[in-house]
């Protein structure tokens, strides 16, 4: 899983394939991309997102939640939490082209001093959050050209307080997110979590260790991953164990107590029923392949 990191345009990009980034205060504020083959991939926010695909399809899972994204669309991705995403390219003319807009919360204080709005308090927002944009707004987008052959930084600046003011007359809801500002989560809880995952830990121990009790750990839980702890947890598991099926020779027996199941009948329904094959199952389907 690749985490998103500040200061580093070298990992702070959603896709691999990304060609040209724009950087404001350090931080990659514009990227423009896109791939011409089916990709999947996962990555933290570590920042109020919004990404515009122009062209090709992407779909998108917080958790339990799946989004698509079509040509024309944009998706405000809040910041603190984990998205999957897979390119859709069927066909070698069917290319995802994509601009991401990452908008630091000093950026959009700013904004909110230069035309005196007001910080939202109470209401909240979904996570993820599809609209569909104009012309003009492709329009705005397809201006950044100059900026990538030629970078400024106060230029870049006033180009993207112009896309906060293009939101404000188009799309208040998607501007709205980007100015709720609370801070609820830190990266030290994701850390905790992720450094864990795999160790025989139980929830309450994951409390201790994060400094929340079994509520409030819970809530930060379901807001960053969207679905239960105990969920997302055994699911992480089975990946693994998918990976150390097909990449080592270990039995279902040692990948199942490396793991932290404490029953291989139990392990292997979960598996079954995740992947739709029993270990043995994955694992001489993938040998038939292999020599073929």
């Amino acid at each position: 899983m690749e985490l998103v990191t500040k200061n580093n345009p070298q990992i702070d990009r959603i896709f691999e394939l990304s060609r040209r980034h724009l950087m404001l205060e350090n931080d990659v504020a514009v990227e423009s991309g896109g791939c011409s083959e089916s990709r999947k991939g996962s990555f933290y926010t570590n920042s109020n997102k919004l990404l515009c695909v122009t062209r090709g399809s992407m779909v998108f899972k917080h958790g339990s939640s799946t989004y698509e994204i079509e040509g024309k669309e944009m998706a405000f991705l809040r910041k603190d939490i984990l998205v999957e995403y897979e390119t859709k390219c069927q066909e070698s003319s069917n290319e995802v082209c994509y601009f991401l807009f990452s908008l630091q919360d000093q950026f959009v204080m700013e904004f909110v001093k230069l035309i005196s709005l007001s910080i939202l308090d109470d209401e909240r927002y979904f996570p993820v959050a599809i609209k569909a944009f104009d012309d003009r707004f492709l329009n705005y987008i397809g201006s950044f050209d100059l900026y990538f052959e030629e970078p400024n930084m106060v230029l870049l600046k006033n180009k993207l307080f112009e896309l906060l003011f293009h939101l404000s007359n188009t799309d208040r809801e998607i501007l709205n997110q980007f100015l709720d500002l609370r801070t609820d989560f830190t990266n030290g809880f994701k850390t905790i979590i992720e450094e864990n995952v795999m160790n025989s830990i139980s929830i309450d121990e994951l409390c201790i260790l994060t400094g929340r009790s079994q509520s409030s750990f819970r809530r930060d839980f379901n807001s960053i991953y969207n679905m239960p702890p105990s969920q997302w947890i055994r699911e992480r598991k089975l990946e693994k164990a998918k990976e150390m099926f097909l990449g080592t020779k270990l039995s279902v027996t040692d990948v199942c107590y490396a793991l932290g199941f404490e029953s291989i009948a139990h392990f292997s329904r979960l598996f079954k029923s995740h992947f739709g094959r029993s270990p043995t199952e994955l694992r001489l389907n993938a040998t038939i392949i292999n020599d073929i």
